[in-house]
């Protein structure tokens, strides 16, 4: 007896374009949407009126501007609906991975940081659950290739449908007017979570900076210099990545994460703050006489140095997101690997490396004034646990997974501090370095380009919006450490700078970033119409001041 076989395959579906794009509009816009969802109901009662009204208007909004992409593109051409639509999916798909997984924003600022991440940052990111998403995305594709068969449909029937699914949705919209107050006022959050117009609007927008700011900088005021030093003068400004006051034994935290530097002669700078919460742009503040500017209009510190003729300026860098620098000696990660060699560098693929060659770099110099950018690689996530070598594991059990959220509490606070705890035996290893310059007056100043949110309130990493960030994202440590020679020549008055002690901190330290450059204009001897002397910490701190 012939057994009939049971037919596993699914069947052709025949739709018309216009169904198609309702259907897909409708999908995805519950589909993919659902991190907006949280937010909304984070923020406002879901079966409120107000919470009614934001639903619809967002569901409405999402729906419209993708009939708007599928709608112009089918009046063209129907067979340009399905390869959109399924390009979307697969972005989508790894979108919502990133908003999920790290608790991030879409909006420019992290465009640009994605645009900007090399392949290592990139390799980082990864974790097998990217694979559950991306699988899911390109099954629905394969099906829909696969199954969705074209029905005959008119133009003018396409049009018909455009124009309703317009009509109705901005009736749904402008319906609801009261809910755009709320929606303006969180307008950066809802932008950043609305798919796929996040990634790719705010794309746009990144490339669009990006040509503005590849525009010649206005050039500053050329600088003019006190008498040529009796002893020669080095600054060391050191550039932390994602370190955050709160996890520093010299700010408070109970943990021992700064086991070497407590037994220095470092001074601690109170209530400093980040700029920004993302490299680039912290990066900017750092180096800008005027940080509170919106985009970068000027020359940067090291370059404005650097054409004085002054001053030697060195950079070497174990990160990423500087400006544009001018000709002078850059050493970056393989050139610095390279020189990482002997039993006084046995990591060259860590922070260490930034140390290899100084001393000669700082010794060799033949100029009066030096500036040298030591720019870390430091505590950036999420794979916290690659940032230190094994030795410095002081904390255990770690999180050793870029999915933060599956690793307990502890295991993630574990890795992070074992970063902190590197970054104490970098700094401390620096000063001994520095300290055995007895012929140079030595000003050392560390601060993170910004913090790292482990967790709280569900945040993770960096990179909010100003508008919701968290402190963990923006209190950074700022320390200050100099030679002997230099702290007689400055009369620093350490009690007044100390976080202990900090009269003079609401006044002066509310950003220190805003502080770099005048700082360093000022132990350096340089003035012009830019130098700012409130703005110079030192120039606070003397006695009797």
């Amino acid at each position: 007896m012939k057994i009939p076989q049971r037919d596993f395959s699914v069947s052709e579906y025949k739709i018309s374009p216009a169904v198609f794009v309702w259907c897909f509009a409708f999908v995805n816009g519950l589909v993919f949407h659902w991190p907006l969802l949280n937010y909304v109901q984070s923020q406002i009662e879901l079966s409120s009126s107000l919470g009614i009204g934001v639903q619809l208007v967002l569901l409405s909004l999402s729906c419209v501007l993708m009939w708007l992409l599928l709608g112009f593109s089918g009046l063209i051409t129907t067979g340009l609906i399905k390869p959109l639509a399924l390009t979307m999916i697969v972005c989508n798909a790894i979108a919502l991975y990133a908003i999920d997984t790290y608790q991030v924003i879409l909006d420019i600022t992290m465009m640009g940081n994605v645009w900007k991440t090399h392949s290592g940052e990139a390799g980082e990111l990864f974790h097998p659950k990217l694979l559950v998403y991306v699988s899911a995305a390109l099954l629905v594709c394969w099906l829909v290739v696969r199954k969705v068969q074209w029905q005959t449909q008119t133009r003018l029937k396409f049009l018909l449908h455009f124009v309703i699914a317009g009509v109705l949705g901005l009736g749904i919209v402008f319906y609801n007017a009261s809910a755009w107050l709320w929606i303006d006022k969180n307008s950066k959050v809802v932008g950043g979570l609305l798919l796929p117009w996040s990634y790719t609007l705010n794309s746009v927008r990144h490339f669009q900076s990006q040509e503005q700011a590849k525009r010649s900088f206005e050039k500053l005021p050329d600088l003019s210099w006190a008498e040529k030093p009796e002893m020669p003068i080095t600054v060391v400004l050191v550039i932390g990545e994602s370190a955050r006051a709160k996890n520093f034994q010299l700010y408070g935290y109970p943990r021992q994460t700064n086991p070497k530097l407590v037994q220095q002669d470092v001074l601690v700078m109170p209530k400093a703050k980040a700029c920004s919460t993302y490299t680039r742009r912290s990066l900017e503040c750092i180096l800008s006489h005027d940080p509170t500017a919106d985009d970068l209009k000027f020359e940067i510190l090291p370059n404005y140095l650097h054409r004085s003729g002054q001053v030697e300026v060195i950079w070497r860098t174990r990160n990423w997101g500087e400006p544009a620098l001018a000709d002078f000696k850059v050493l970056r990660g393989k050139d610095l690997s390279q020189l990482c060699k002997g039993p006084t560098c046995l990591n060259p693929d860590q922070d260490e490396a930034l140390l290899a060659g100084l001393e000669q770099d700082i010794s060799n110099s033949e100029h009066a004034r030096q500036f040298i950018v030591l720019h870390q690689a430091g505590s950036h996530g999420p794979s916290y646990h690659s940032k230190y070598p094994a030795q410095f594991a002081k904390f255990m059990p770690v999180c050793d997974s870029v999915d933060l959220k599956a690793c307990s509490p502890d295991s993630l606070m574990n890795a992070y501090d074992n970063t902190i705890v590197y970054t104490d035996h970098f700094l401390d290893k620096l000063i001994g370095v520095l300290g055995q310059k007895k012929n140079r007056h030595i000003v050392m100043m560390y601060l993170s380009d910004h913090g790292e949110s482990l967790g709280e309130g569900g945040w993770y990493l960096h990179g909010a919006p100003e508008m919701v960030a968290p402190n963990e994202q923006k209190d950074i440590p700022f320390l200050v450490w100099k030679s002997p020679s230099m702290a007689n020549k400055l009369s620093i008055n350490a009690k007044r700078m100390d976080a202990k002690s900090n009269d003079h901190a609401d006044k002066f330290l509310q950003n220190g970033h805003f502080q770099v450059f005048h700082t360093v204009m000022g132990v350096l001897g340089g003035r012009s119409s830019v130098y700012l002397p409130d703005q110079d910490i030192f120039n606070h701190h003397r006695e009797g001041k």
